[in-house]
């Protein structure tokens, strides 16, 4: 398992009946690095990456069929 930087913190938010909602990167309480969100049912809805709480770079959105 990699070491975490002492500034640097996961965070995960969920839905009501326990599944991944969300999961962000933060540094020094900005987003920084991979931002993924989840639909209810555990597929991935979005990928992006974020420097200093804005997206930046490629932005992936996923459809739910």
């Amino acid at each position: 398992m990699a070491r975490q930087e002492p500034w640097r913190q996961l965070d995960k938010k969920y839905y009501e009946k326990g599944n991944l909602k969300e999961e962000s990167n933060y540094k020094d309480d900005k987003k920084n690095g991979i931002h993924k969100q989840y639909y209810e049912s555990g597929e991935l809805k979005i990928h992006t990456i974020f420097l200093n709480d804005e997206p930046d770079g490629k932005f992936t959105s996923y459809s739910k069929f």
